[in-house]
C-alpha cells in the first residue's frame, strides 16, 4: 500500500504550507516560506538542568538526594533559564530572540518563587509546535531530554534551526553537519547567530540549509534506520562460520 511521507502529515495542507513542505519542493518555495515568516528566533522549554541535558529527567529521581542544594543559585544557572532570560523582552536581551520557559522541570531546579526574582513567567500557551514555532524564521533546538522528536520535527520545517550546542549529543548529532543542516551556537556567540538567521543578506544560505535539512530527515525513515540497526546488532552478535 501507499506509504504517506512522514512529515507531510505535519503541514497544514501539503505544497501549502509555511512550515512543512513536501519533498518535490523547490528552492522557490522554501523562500516564499520562509519569506512569511516572522522575523524572530523562538524557544520554547523547560527548565531542565544542564547536568541532565541527554538523559531521561526520571532517571535522577531519587538518585539525586538535593539537587536544587547541589547547585549554587540553582534556577539561575540553568541554561535553558539563562536562554529565557536573554530573550528580547528581558533587559540587555538579544534583539529578535523570543524565549520562555513553558514549563518548570520535575527535580525543582526551579519554582514559581525563583521565576518571580528574576522578573520571568511562564508561557504555556507557546509550547506546541504549530503554529508558535514554525511560524518564526528561526528556531533554537536545545539537546537533551525530549529533543529526540523535537529536534526531527523542526529540522523537518521550513525554519532556519540553531542548535544551542551542550556536552551530551543529540538526536543523530552524528549526521548532523553545523552550517549545512543547522546553524551552530553556543552561549557566547548565540547573539551573532540569532542576527545572521535574521540578516536577509544570508536568505540564499538559509534556503540551502533548511532544504538540507528537510532532506535528511526524510532520508531516515523507520525501514531505512531498522536495516541499519539490524546489521550493527548482527555484526556485533553474529560470528561468521
Amino acid at each position: 500500500g501507499h506509504k504517506p511521507d512522514a512529515t507531510a502529515s505535519l503541514a497544514f495542507a501539503p505544497g501549502k504550507s509555511l512550515h512543512v513542505l513536501p519533498p518535490s519542493a523547490s528552492m522557490m518555495e522554501i523562500a516564499w516560506a520562509l519569506e512569511r515568516k516572522i522575523p524572530k528566533v523562538f524557544w520554547r522549554g523547560s527548565s531542565l538542568a544542564d547536568t541532565h541535558e541527554g538523559v531521561g529527567p526520571t532517571a535522577f529521581v531519587g538518585a539525586i538526594a538535593n539537587v536544587h542544594d547541589a547547585i549554587a543559585d540553582s534556577c539561575r544557572r540553568v541554561p535553558r533559564v539563562q536562554l529565557a532570560m536573554r530573550s528580547e523582552n528581558m533587559p540587555g536581551g538579544i534583539p529578535g530572540l523570543d524565549a520562555a520557559l513553558s514549563s518548570l522541570d520535575i527535580d525543582g531546579n526551579c519554582n514559581a518563587d525563583d521565576l518571580r526574582a528574576l522578573n520571568l513567567t511562564l508561557d504555556v500557551q507557546g509550547a506546541g509546535y504549530e503554529p508558535a514555532w514554525f511560524q518564526h524564521r528561526g528556531v533554537i533546538d536545545v539537546a537533551g531530554a525530549g529533543s529526540h522528536s523535537d529536534r526531527y520535527l523542526r529540522l523537518a520545517s521550513t525554519s532556519v534551526v540553531i542548535i544551542l550546542e551542550t556536552k551530551m549529543r543529540g538526536w543523530y548529532s552524528h549526521k548532523l553537519k553545523p552550517w549545512v543542516h543547522y546553524v551552530p551556537a553556543t552561549p557566547d556567540d548565540l547573539h551573532e547567530r540569532i542576527a545572521w538567521v535574521l540578516d536577509d543578506a544570508n536568505r540564499d544560505e538559509q534556503h540551502r540549509m533548511i532544504h538540507e535539512a528537510n532532506s535528511l530527515v526524510r532520508s531516515m525513515t523507520f525501514d531505512v534506520e531498522a536495516a541499519r540497526i539490524g546489521k550493527a546488532v548482527s555484526h556485533m552478535t553474529c560470528k561468521p562460520e
